[in-house]
């Protein structure tokens, strides 16, 4: 980590309506706000050598991709597919990794990386559900 800079996130997205990018750049407004920290938004649709350096630089990679028919976008797939070189030097290994959207502790894994998770169940699933809900809502929103 780049102790005296600060934490800098990463957040490597792809979005094929602008949904998924309008939650990047929440996610990113929200790391920034942490003292010190920076966050960087990497659209995985141009696979450059930007993305790459700056992925590599990053102490912590939040990952944020749509959901179509069932599984991450194609486009993210094949940003998945090229990180292999990376896997084989264990270039992310010990980053912290989590993400905005859908569930990809599996790459997080195969990375050797630090996964994040989003916490127990929520409270939201107990009976009667809607007051539990709107005081889950309360909470996270507050």
């Amino acid at each position: 980590m780049h102790a005296e800079a600060g934490v800098t996130v990463a957040v490597a997205y792809h979005s094929g309506y602008g949904h998924t990018e309008r939650q990047a750049q929440a996610v990113a407004e929200g790391a920034r706000q942490a003292v010190g920290s920076t966050a960087v938004l990497y659209n995985v649709a141009e696979l450059s050598d930007e993305l790459w350096e700056g992925l590599a630089e990053a102490d912590a990679i939040i990952f944020g991709t749509p959901t179509y028919m069932g599984s991450q976008s194609s486009v993210f797939q094949a940003f998945a597919e090229a990180s292999g070189s990376v896997w084989a030097a264990q270039g992310w290994k010990d980053k912290v990794a989590a993400n905005a959207l859908t569930s990809l502790s599996v790459l997080a894994a195969q990375h050797s990386m630090h996964w994040v998770s989003q916490g127990p169940v929520p409270q939201v699933l107990e009976t009667p559900r809607e007051p539990r809900t709107q005081q889950f809502l309360q909470r996270v929103l507050a």
